[in-house]
């Protein structure tokens, strides 16, 4: 009985994950479609290309197949949308030992700037691999709504991983939902190890719209985008996203009331951690609506929003709903409160281990378990100023410890961090003074037990503060930073170094001046007139 069982659950494996019986090879350059798609004999178009013919076109799609492209080759716009059918299981990848021109490169989808609908359709699909494409000069078509790079839908077991997609553009549409990777109703997907660059859509990596369930996006690398990073709003469950690192978020051409931030959840449950997300112009992190989220060893930074980080619960009571918010590092405000609709509650909120610089903690809506504790707050030590606003009342340390608040929390002037919260020497206060939280359930969490940098936490010892553990190397004594220059932008002027002037990048406000500290912290942000500055006249 037994040996029958393995053999079902064999039968069961194959057919849901076919075995990949052959390869097929891909050269728009030399490649014809009436070829037998061999390396020597290349196709030009994969099959679901438009403008696909011939053999390539007759394809039968049985599933369980590799679709080598060539490296250096470009497929434009006539080749696209690309329409993946049949059955799953096939790959669709590179080879770097086979690719035109001196050297490997990508092969690369181009979109010409034509307007056009999606770059890859991919519906009811499973265990599909997409692997190595650069995808650019693509632009939305006018009136489509969201169309994304890959329009994915109802499918599961599949992995998106090392994309480069740079140069895209939405063409007059206003709605928010366009993306590198759009999702509805998909589960235990894989995005990772991919880069977006400069991307004018809507969520510029990853946006859900439906119920997606176990996707995983990580290792990712998000630069220059718009209306948001990564936005899962599709109330999906167990959820991962980790390790990526996101920055200069900023508001499209095309939609000035969306959101700004790095990563903006709307419902659902799963983890956050090790990311590195900065220089947004709303929120770093941003959770709405019921949401069930474990968020640890992130570092947020560099953000112009009047919070860092936050969640609002629009209304909606959920008991049920916990959010755990440990070992981060937060340059800025958490926040708590309604966003829209009237008042409500969530079951609980925990802030543990966490920095807090240049901000605080604000609280405008009910939370009926309310943790907060083992932090450290960038703050004069003598004067014991306010720094928690709770349903309008500011309360000072001495208010907070008696409300059972920050019993064992650190208060200081002098962090000795640098601008992603690594200590600097073992004179930061963050060493060693956070909650070992070892024993908690949620240590069995991918990377939980292990800092930014990947190195362990302490078993029996204290942990340290915020995302990272001291590296072995440190010492007492005090290293003063070099005094260089962190604009986004530098103007020279004849005769005279600029220290600092005003920026007018796309994720900051026209014409401010914005002044850090030599840590490399911004300590100010000012609006000037055009072409006032500080300068340094030596």
């Amino acid at each position: 009985m037994k040996m029958k069982l393995g053999i079902l659950a064999l039968m069961v494996v194959c057919a849901s994950n076919p075995v990949h019986s052959k390869t097929y090879y891909i050269d728009f350059q030399t490649g014809s479609d009436d070829s037998i798609g061999s390396k020597s004999h290349p196709w030009k178009h994969c099959p679901g290309m438009l403008g696909t013919s011939g053999k390539s076109k007759a394809y039968s799609c049985p599933g369980g197949d590799t679709f080598t492209f060539k490296g250096g080759a470009v497929w434009d716009s006539s080749c696209i949308p690309w329409t993946i059918s049949g059955k799953g299981g096939n790959v669709f990848t590179i080879d770097t030992t086979w690719y035109t021109g001196a050297s490997y490169s990508r092969p690369k989808i181009n979109g010409m700037n034509k307007p056009v609908g999606s770059v890859v359709v991919h519906y009811n699909q499973s265990h599909n691999i997409f692997n190595g494409f650069e995808i650019y000069n693509y632009r939305a078509l006018p009136g489509a709504g969201d169309p994304p790079c890959f329009d994915i839908y109802g499918s599961y077991y599949c992995t998106f991983s090392n994309m480069y997609v740079h140069n895209w553009h939405a063409d007059g549409w206003t709605n928010t939902d366009g993306a590198v990777f759009q999702c509805y109703y998909d589960s235990v997907l894989t995005i990772t190890r991919d880069t977006a660059v400069g991307v004018d859509s809507g969520g510029s990596l990853y946006f859900s719209v439906g119920y997606d369930d176990h996707t995983t996006i990580s290792y990712n690398k998000l630069s220059g985008g718009t209306n948001g990073g990564i936005m899962p709003h599709g109330g999906g469950k167990n959820m991962e996203i980790s390790y990526n690192d996101i920055s200069n978020i900023w508001q499209g051409h095309f939609q000035q009331s969306a959101h700004t931030d790095g990563i903006y959840v709307f419902g659902g449950s799963g983890s956050m951690h090790h990311n590195k997300v900065h220089d947004c112009a709303t929120m770093a992190i941003m959770f709405q609506g019921s949401n069930n989220y474990l968020v640890y060893d992130n570092a947020v930074y560099n953000i112009n929003g009047t919070s860092a980080m936050g969640d609002a619960t629009n209304g909606v009571t959920c008991l049920e709903c916990t959010l755990s918010i440990y070992n981060n590092y937060i340059e800025g405000i958490y926040s708590h409160g309604r966003n829209q609709g009237g008042p409500s509650a969530i079951g609980g909120l925990k802030l543990i281990n966490n920095i807090f610089t240049g901000g605080s903690i604000y609280i405008t809506d009910t939370i009926h378990k309310l943790i907060i504790d083992h932090n450290l707050y960038k703050l004069d030590s003598t004067t014991n100023p306010s720094y928690i606003t709770f349903f309008e009342q500011t309360i000072n340390r001495f208010q907070a410890r008696a409300k059972g608040w920050d019993s064992t929390s650190v208060f200081s002037t002098k962090l000795y961090l640098d601008t992603n919260g690594k200590p600097l020497n073992l004179n930061s206060p963050i060493i060693h003074k956070g909650k070992n939280l070892h024993a908690l359930p949620d240590s069995t969490k991918p990377g939980f037990l292990l800092d930014l940098e990947n190195k362990s936490r302490p078993i029996k010892l204290n942990w340290s503060i915020g995302g990272y553990e001291p590296d072995s190397s440190l010492t007492t004594s005090v290293v003063e930073p070099k005094n260089k220059l962190l604009t986004q932008s530098v103007i020279p002027i004849t005769k005279k170094s600029v220290l600092m002037t005003y920026m007018n990048s796309k994720f900051h406000r026209p014409n401010s001046l914005f002044v850090y500290n030599l840590e490399g912290r911004k300590i100010l942000s000012q609006s000037m007139a055009s072409g006032i500055g500080i300068y340094n006249n030596n």
